[in-house]
């Protein structure tokens, strides 16, 4: 073998000679990873251990090159550039805190939709919760900067080690995506650090998009959920029998509720 050529010698007698090209692998291993070669299938082919190549005396006589190809460029998967975020104030125990929680939000989060969950008549709910949709997240450090800055503002002047208030942010609680300021996190460096860790990595997974698709598509079709705007104007989602799309009978952005008794 030279650094052009790979040749045979067959038992009757037959030289023949191939273009190293044939095998990349080859072409790209070292001298010595070409010297390491075994005959097998009883001298019918010769296998490379080093670079786990293979070439077959048939393919040389057809001139067959080696037929697995050089892998390309891996191709990093672009991220999701949507996110969808869950944001309830936990143990309020007003509903005047609820509803400045809900303008904050939406004051905060001002070129977002944000849906806030009006429950039907005769269902309590404990907490106030709020859906967060962002079309296009171009800065992850600067959503969780924003959270947090809500959590100063509304949530940490009035809580107390009695009423153990906090802020539950969450974006795929079946996975365990969510994190409660206030309780679980009271410092903004340790919550900023661990949301851009996780969300980052989230993003570029194929149920980041899943999880968007079928939050939005449950949203979009409840008519417990009402879109709050800017200018303080809102709309009430259809009813779910009045559209059709295939993921809205899974309920994913149901809160947990019971009757009033």
């Amino acid at each position: 073998m030279t650094d052009e050529t790979i040749t045979a010698h067959l038992v009757d007698g037959r030289v023949i000679s191939v273009p190293l090209a044939w095998s990349w692998r080859l072409s790209d291993a070292t001298r010595a990873q070409r010297a390491n070669y075994q005959l097998i299938g009883d001298g019918l082919g010769v296998h490379w251990p080093d670079i786990d190549e293979d070439l077959s005396v048939e393919g040389m006589l057809h001139g067959i090159p080696a037929h697995r190809p050089r892998p390309g460029p891996v191709r990093k998967k672009e991220p999701s550039t949507k996110l969808a975020l869950k944001i309830a104030g936990t143990n309020l125990g007003d509903a005047e805190l609820a509803d400045l929680l809900g303008r904050r939000l939406i004051e905060t989060f001002r070129d977002s939709r944000v849906y806030h969950l009006e429950p039907r008549e005769g269902i309590r709910v404990k907490a106030a919760i709020d859906w967060i949709i962002l079309s296009r997240v171009a800065d992850v450090a600067g959503i969780a900067s924003l959270l947090w800055l809500l959590f100063e503002k509304v949530i940490r002047p009035r809580k107390t080690m009695e009423n153990q208030m906090g802020l539950l942010v969450a974006i795929d609680q079946e996975r365990g995506l969510q994190w409660l300021l206030g309780q679980d996190l009271s410092e903004r460096e340790a919550f900023i650090s661990d949301f851009v860790s996780k969300v980052s990595e989230f993003q570029c997974t194929e149920r980041a998009q899943v999880v968007f698709r079928e939050t939005t598509a449950d949203l979009e079709t409840s008519d417990i959920w009402i879109s709050k705007a800017a200018h303080g104007g809102e709309k009430r989602t259809a009813p779910a029998n009045n559209r059709l799309h295939p993921t809205a009978a899974r309920r994913r952005t149901r809160p947990r509720v019971s009757k009033k008794r």
